[in-house]
């Protein structure tokens, strides 16, 4: 079915974790593709693309639900850096979201999901899902390729963190308030992890539908992610005390 998910997150997305008050530099936003400089900032850990991953699960609503399918979208290679992670109170992060790089209904990603998304979806489904997710009614990739996810605040909760983010979407920047984050570091690798249910307008979207309404996507989605960081290498000084 082409039940259009829309998330992304957003997803954050949306998810996304780690964030704090900005400081009073705005944040640095290079071309996607530039290599960082030759001397790594101490306290910038960079986003690990090949180890990160956002999915958004989104199911089918509708008098006519029973013919579509739900989905899950799979939002990859995520670019960007997190800033003083080792304190909460001036953590800043930037995620950078490529819209292109997502895939639909992953085998692997469906199984995991759980028996609501246990059904196979055809290669035509897949497809024309993600085309409508592309297209100008729902993401507009031509025009607006990327999602930008940075934060405005990060505070101590009792079990883990809870972090407060601004997603740069379609032109639009949406407030996401209170999201759970679990944050582990183990030596230079940090790993940023949490769940939130989000509804299409906290993104400015609105659920994709045909016939009228008969058959479409649910308002609310879940969104999963898990972000992984690498502490900044340094280059030996030549002096050892």
């Amino acid at each position: 079915m082409r039940v259009g998910v829309k998330m992304l997150v957003a997803t954050g997305a949306a998810a996304l974790l780690l964030a704090c008050a900005p400081r009073n530099r705005a944040p640095e936003i290079p071309p996607r593709g530039v290599p960082p400089p030759q001397q790594p900032i101490a306290d910038r850990w960079q986003i690990d693309s090949s180890q990160s991953l956002l999915t958004v699960r989104v199911h089918r609503a509708g008098p006519m639900a029973s013919i579509g399918h739900n989905h899950v979208i799979a939002l990859r290679d995520p670019a960007g850096w997190i800033e003083r992670p080792d304190r909460p109170a001036a953590t800043r992060l930037l995620l950078r979201l490529a819209l292109a790089s997502f895939s639909v209904d992953e085998p692997q990603l469906r199984a995991q999901a759980g028996d609501e998304f246990s059904a196979v979806v055809p290669d035509d489904a897949r497809q024309g899902t993600k085309n409508n997710m592309l297209g100008e009614k729902l993401l507009d990739v031509k025009a607006y390729p990327e999602i930008l996810v940075r934060s405005t605040a990060v505070r101590r909760a009792a079990t883990g963190y809870r972090a407060d983010l601004m997603v740069d979407l379609k032109g639009g920047e949406y407030p996401l308030r209170d999201l759970p984050v679990d944050v582990t570091i183990d030596g230079p690798l940090l790993r940023a992890s949490g769940a939130v249910t989000l509804r299409h307008g906290d993104l400015g979207l609105v659920p994709f539908s045909v016939m009228f309404g008969a058959l479409r996507v649910a308002d609310e989605m879940q969104i999963d992610y898990l972000i992984v960081a690498r502490a900044p290498t340094r280059e030996p000084t030549g002096y050892d005390p």
